[in-house]
């Protein structure tokens, strides 16, 4: 059985984080967050398995 792919889109991963869409954005032009995938000019999310992996990288790196 093939496992999908979810992805996250920046609502929820603001939601999921704890800040507002405006930090998210602030963060991804400074490179702060891993960069979304964008099927199109107004669809954009993270792969889930990619936000899990950094957020595993900032708590072990603090």
């Amino acid at each position: 059985m093939k496992k999908t792919t979810r992805i996250i889109r920046p609502k929820e991963l603001a939601e999921m984080l704890g800040v507002t869409t405006v930090t998210l954005w602030n963060w991804r032009q400074q490179n702060k967050i891993p960069q979304p995938i964008s099927f199109g000019t107004k669809f954009i999310g993270w792969k889930e398995s990619a936000i899990e992996a950094w957020l595993s990288e900032k708590e072990n790196n603090g």
